[in-house]
């Protein structure tokens, strides 16, 4: 027998699926059609990471490429590292709500997740010498941490040919500064408070606010009452029990209306 021949199929449309690949290419195409993030300098990236780590941060001063953060122990009286170091930024933070300027010393660590932040509060807390930039840090409960910052520093012609020199006139403005500002505004709190006392009248009664505005009119005294009738005197009680007219008896009134009842009167 002769085989049969297979009958020839009609050719059927071919219908193009789209594969993952095209799928792709019309993402990036979208992508491609978004406008640019607007460019930022290094300041600005810099500033976006700080304030991560210290959102009060408002502007950076100055920028050490690396430095190495070091404690001061009290029993061995030898300086120990304390695994922090890498960049060091000297920024100023926000204001104080009672008034005066903040900064603060921040170093990114770069062998591990612990920073270290301080704020600079006084001149007297920052010292330098040959090696360190010396900040100290007292506690409430009168305990002194004292730090040394070490940083990187080559003679010229490198880029960080007096980087810590710099960084340690930079610190101690800062600490000055925020001294500076503080005192004078819990000085000109004290002036606002010592002014406000002054405002009493002239018989020396303190006024209150409405009436050191004007807003109520403040009435004297009346010079003819003695000052007693001005205060609140103190309430009679009434007595409960009932009172006996002075000079009665009245066990004699008893045996008297017994004697009459008795004569039948």
């Amino acid at each position: 027998m002769t085989p049969r021949k297979a009958k020839p199929r009609a050719p059927q449309p071919h219908v193009r699926q789209p594969s993952d690949y095209e799928s792709d290419l019309n993402a990036t195409a979208l992508l491609d059609a978004l406008p640019p993030p607007p460019a930022r300098t290094n300041a600005q990236l810099n500033l976006s990471v700080l304030t991560r780590h210290e959102p009060l941060t408002t502007s950076i001063l100055f920028i050490a490429p690396y430095a190495v953060l070091y404690t001061f122990s009290p029993t061995s009286e030898q300086w120990e590292k304390c695994g922090i170091e890498g960049t060091l930024f000297v920024c100023k933070l926000a204001s104080h709500p009672a008034g005066g300027e903040r900064y603060s010393v921040i170093i990114l660590n770069r062998r591990g997740f612990d920073n270290f932040k301080l704020e600079l509060l006084e001149r007297g807390h920052v010292e330098e010498t040959e090696e360190f930039i010396i900040l100290q840090d007292p506690d409430e409960q009168g305990n002194v941490g004292v730090y040394g910052l070490w940083i990187f520093s080559v003679v010229e012609p490198s880029s960080t040919a007096g980087t810590r020199e710099r960084v340690s006139k930079v610190i101690t403005d800062c600490a000055a500064r925020a001294e500076a500002t503080r005192l004078t505004a819990q000085s000109a709190v004290i002036g606002n408070g010592a002014g406000m006392s002054r405002e009493v009248s002239k018989s020396g009664q303190v006024l209150s606010k409405q009436q050191q505005e004007g807003l109520i009119e403040w009435t004297p005294p009346n010079p003819q009452l003695p000052m007693f009738a001005l205060q609140p005197q103190p309430r009679e009680t009434p007595s409960t029990s009932p009172t006996r007219p002075e000079g009665s008896d009245i066990l004699g009134d008893l045996f008297r209306k017994a004697g009459l009842n008795y004569r039948g009167v």
